[in-house]
């Protein structure tokens, strides 16, 4: 799947005039800094366009399966009317909410970066309103649902903690936290759900419970989604796949607990062998391995084709 062809087609105009040559010059750069200590936001407009490229794709099919999720998990996700995306980048968010919440009527686009703001804006999307402030130390109006996609790991850790319960206070049903999947980017939102579970909330995502975790020092709760290159992507990063596995962590919260008990989920690549399948789950009781055999199982055909995230009914 790729982009919308609305939002494809308004990216390719903004890229005329940036050779590939430079892109090529300026994902080398902007690798580097990421492997180092340099600030990791954009510092210019010829980044945020490369961002277009390289990481926009992931970013847009995280958020796309994750929403997925939402959808299958919060019983009245066809009661969110407002939404609040902090650190919205270029507000692409816009076509992904149009699609799969349509029945919301308002979109508050938060993102301070000035070159991210500035390609936003020149996105047309009929929806959507972008605010430039900082959301640690301006007040925030309550949004059905908040969502931050690859942001919270963006802020100081002093300020994580004080930042998530004010976004908490303005969710008025659920929030939607999206984060790299590395440790630290797990370890952000392990944080995260104990804090929430202490303010009151329901975890619907990936745990359906709020006991403590059970991922053990070492480990990590992280997915897997496989995001389509396009050709500007490939000769940007002048890689050969036509494809990348993005990996992501993510937790959905919500202040309108579940009314009936959430399957446990799928938190490990499946090991699939002849005649049974082992998969590794998430319980209120720990991570507990179970094996799904052919003889035994009844409907084994499509319990067979389960895949890491997905849920064990």
């Amino acid at each position: 799947m790729s982009l919308p062809h609305t939002l494809e087609n308004q990216i390719q105009t903004l890229l005329e005039g940036f050779p590939q040559k430079d892109r090529v010059a300026v994902q080398k750069r902007l690798s580097q800094k990421y492997r180092g200590t340099a600030p990791k936001s954009l510092q210019s407009r010829e980044e945020a366009l490369l961002y277009l490229i390289t990481r926009l794709p992931a970013t847009y099919h995280v958020s796309m399966k994750v929403l997925g999720i939402l959808k299958e998990v919060f019983l009245d996700y066809n009661k969110i009317k407002t939404v609040l995306d902090l650190g919205a980048g270029v507000g692409a968010s816009r076509w992904l909410f149009q699609e799969t919440l349509p029945e919301t009527t308002a979109y508050t686009l938060v993102e301070q970066n000035p070159f991210m703001l500035d390609i936003g804006k020149k996105l047309i999307h009929p929806l959507g309103q972008f605010v430039s402030e900082n959301y640690v130390s301006a007040p925030l109006q309550p949004h059905d649902m908040v969502f931050l996609s690859y942001t919270l790991s963006e802020l100081p850790p002093p300020y994580q903690e004080k930042t998530l319960q004010k976004i908490w206070e303005n969710t008025t049903q659920v929030l939607v936290l999206i984060e790299p999947g590395t440790p630290y980017g797990f370890e952000i939102l392990r944080r995260a759900r104990e804090i929430l579970i202490q303010q009151g909330a329901s975890i619907l995502a990936p745990c359906g419970h709020e006991a403590p975790c059970p991922m053990i020092e070492g480990n990590w709760c992280h997915f897997s989604c496989r995001v389509p290159r396009s050709l500007d992507h490939r000769k940007a990063k002048e890689a050969s796949l036509a494809y990348e596995d993005e990996k992501f962590s993510y937790l959905i919260a919500s202040k309108i607990p579940s009314p009936t008990p959430l399957p446990p989920r799928i938190i490990q690549k499946p090991i699939k062998a002849k005649g049974h399948i082992i998969l590794d789950v998430c319980t209120p009781n720990g991570i507990t391995r179970k094996t799904l055999t052919k003889s035994k199982t009844p409907d084994y055909k499509i319990q067979s084709r389960l895949e890491w995230g997905d849920v064990l009914e």
